[in-house]
């Protein structure tokens, strides 16, 4: 996608939103290892999260909404221990937070999609997190007010048309 991602002396800072980007988050995106906040929002990127985004060393922001991601969160993003903010909001991704990221002990806001969130770790304490806005979150623990976790069962019916 970009041939920024591949400069490995790029440090702190990098902010690449409202660019009008197009293409997809490259395995290369894992070279930039010093940098703590990465911002490629409201663009037009697409495809899954690379799981190479884990290898950030010191991530602490992570803005990755309002693009077309789609596929599942990475659970590689757990890697990211000192990830304290979390933006994946309004693109096309599926599934249920991955279980591993409660060990990201200093995450404060996520903001994300849908989904069961897990009980224990970071998610385990109502005031550690916050998760205003993410209206199709549920499960957790009772201090989240979220609606409980629940497995939709689909009904198989059958319409049966006569011609008149």
């Amino acid at each position: 996608m970009l041939e920024i991602f591949s400069i490995s002396s790029l440090t702190n800072v990098l902010d690449l939103s409202r660019n009008i980007l197009r293409g997809s988050l490259t395995k290369e995106v894992g070279m930039l290892k010093n940098i703590d906040w990465l911002d490629v929002s409201e663009n037009h990127l697409c495809g899954e999260i690379t799981g190479t985004i884990g290898e950030y060393v010191s991530l602490e922001y992570l803005h990755l909404q309002e693009n077309s991601f789609n596929g599942t969160i990475p659970s590689s993003l757990a890697a990211l221990k000192g990830l304290q903010y979390l933006d994946i909001s309004r693109n096309q991704l599926y599934g249920p937070i991955p279980g591993v990221m409660e060990n990201i002990s200093g995450l404060e806001y996520l903001n994300m999609l849908e989904g069961e969130v897990p009980t224990n770790g970071v998610f385990g304490n109502a005031t550690r997190v916050a998760l205003i806005g993410n209206y199709k979150l549920c499960g957790g623990i009772s201090q989240l007010h979220l609606p409980p976790y629940y497995v939709k069962r689909w009904t198989h019916t059958k319409k049966i048309i006569f011609p008149s």
